[in-house]
Parts: C-alpha cells; structure tokens; sequence
C-alpha cells in the first residue's frame, strides 16, 4: 500500500521530490502547500491527484498523510517540524536542518525524546557511490585513512537553475555552505564520526547582507585531518570533490557522484559504472525506499535528526568564525 506524504514547499526542490515519488510507485501525494500560487500550479500540473492546501495546518489534519515532506526556507523548519509532531505526522525535512542551533538541539531532542518517525534529506545516505567509499574505507583497502578533502566551485551563487526565493543569497539561512557543503560534512562525520572545528575563515561581501562569496577550513575527525576550500570563481563550471586518502591510495566522489580510485600516486581511474545523471538518479530512488522502511518502522540509512544537528552545528561554527 502507497504511503500518503504531503509536500510543504514546491519550489524547485520540492518539484524534483514529486518527479521522484511518481517514478517511485511507494508513495502517494496527498497534498502540497507553498506560499507561491504560480509554484502551486505547476506542482498541480505534475501531480494532478494531489490537493493544494491552504497552508501547512490544513495538510496537517489530513487524515490520509503519513508524513510530512518540509522543503520550505531553513528558519520555518523548527516550526513546521514541531507542527507535524503535534499531528502525529513522520517528517522528511530538508537539510539544513535550520539556521538556529538552539532550535535545531529542540528539534532533535523532541524527536528523541518522543521516538519520532523523522529524517533529514542527506542524499549520500542512499548513496552507491558514498557506500562505496564506506566500504572501501572500512575494508582496510585504502590502508591507514590520513585525511578527508572537501573542494568545491561556484560559478556563482545561487546557481542558475535555482529559484527558491532571496533567502538563497542572504546571509542569515543561505549561501552553499549550508546548501552544498552540508553534503559533504554529513558524509565526512558519517565515515569519522563528530568533527572537531581547528580553524575556518569565510569570507562575506561588504553589505552585510549576503551570503558567503568563499570558505576555508581545518577540522579533524577521529584523528583524521578534515579541509574545506570552496568558493565562486566566476565563469569556472560548478564543480566538487569529496576525497578520502589512506596509506595506500584514495577514493574520491565528483560532482556528487562519479566515484574515482588511485592506488598509490596512480591515476584515478572510474571505479562505478554509469554516468553521474543515472548515479543521481538511483540515489533518489534508493533514498525513497529508505524512506519507506522508516515509515514502516524498518531499520534504514536515512539522516537522523541527531546526525543532522551536528552537521548544523559544525557548519554553523565555520561561518561564525
């Protein structure tokens, strides 16, 4: 039987998540929700069975949802979150988990405290390529791990495609370091467990206003040296890196999900078939049965709120420094 899940938020990625759970067959769309009436109308084209709520409250009190999918701006997470609770609802939020730690540490104690159904939207959870890296990691393969290196580039900031509002460019809940480099940290503390913050420097323009324009890092976890390097370089394609290094050789995912192995100081060469659109592909697929197995109170490798408020809370550190 298809799960009910209702959307709160269907701007752009609350458009890719309704792509996804009609190609998934598990799950049926009972409702959506987004404060943009033109937002509305093309999610109602896509999902023509779903009803347009009113506001999240009167998807709340629909009998036939089982779970909240939340990809609204991050300061109305907490919010949105503790409603559905109320309700009895699962939640999917998406990540950051929000821009306020304190709430976020509310957030994950309630989910805690009351054992909530609950997950945060990390899609290297699902991931081929980031299990690999696991494995391979775990396996002993790459010998002793030394170090983990996160790179990424912005041509800039918001990219293109994306349309979700001028929260995006803003200082308080925007910019990639808590829209992208919150992947790659989630996937970091997955592979060392927490990490500790030595230095960061992020560099925020003049205004006062908008989003960081760079950012530089030095964190360790579980004795494993941690560096982030990411900033807009202009007219340089939108690229990232994610790389473990042992003592005898690396693994590295790019551009998400192309996954790349070296023995020694060798090449990288391909280390998974299929292109990165099919890797991307699979990885919403499986992140959805994963969702599924939490709504059926199944073990799963979904992003626990708990993992989510620690990757808030190293993220918010880097950009306070």
């Amino acid at each position: 039987m298809a799960h009910g899940i209702a959307l709160i938020g269907v701007g752009i990625m609350g458009r890719r998540m309704i792509g996804r759970l009609l190609q998934h067959g598990g799950f049926r769309i009972t409702a959506m929700s987004d404060p943009s009436a033109a937002a509305c109308a093309a999610a109602a084209a896509e999902a023509p069975g779903a009803t347009i709520a009113s506001s999240p409250a009167a998807i709340m009190a629909r009998d036939d949802t089982r779970c909240v999918y939340i990809a609204s701006p991050p300061a109305s997470h907490p919010q949105l979150c503790h409603l559905a609770f109320d309700w009895g609802k699962a939640v999917f939020c998406e990540k950051p988990l929000t821009d306020d730690v304190a709430a976020g540490e509310r957030l994950a104690a309630r989910v805690a405290a009351e054992n909530r159904p609950a997950a945060v939207n990390f899609s290297f959870a699902s991931s081929a390529s980031f299990n690999a890296v696991l494995a391979a990691a775990q396996s002993g393969e790459l010998g002793t791990l030394q170090r983990v290196d996160i790179s990424a580039s912005f041509a800039r900031w918001p990219r293109d495609w994306q349309q979700a509002g001028p929260w995006l460019s803003r200082r308080r809940e925007g910019g990639f370091t808590r829209e992208v480099l919150s992947h790659f940290v989630f996937a970091t503390q997955r592979l060392t467990g927490p990490l500790t913050l030595r230095a960061a420097r992020p560099v925020f323009p003049a205004d006062g206003m908008s989003a960081e324009t760079a950012l530089t890092a030095n964190l360790v976890g579980n004795g494993m040296e941690v560096a982030i390097d990411a900033a807009l370089r202009g007219e340089v394609s939108d690229t990232n890196l994610w790389t473990v290094t042992g003592s005898a050789g690396a693994i590295r995912m790019r551009d998400w999900y192309a996954l790349e192995r070296r023995t020694g100081n060798g090449p990288w060469l391909p280390a998974m078939p299929g292109n990165v659109d099919a890797l991307r592909a699979e990885a919403g697929q499986r992140q959805l049965d994963q969702l599924a197995a939490l709504l059926e109170g199944r073990s799963h490798t979904l992003a626990s709120f708990d993992e989510a408020l620690a990757v808030q809370r190293t993220i918010e550190g880097m950009l306070a420094a």
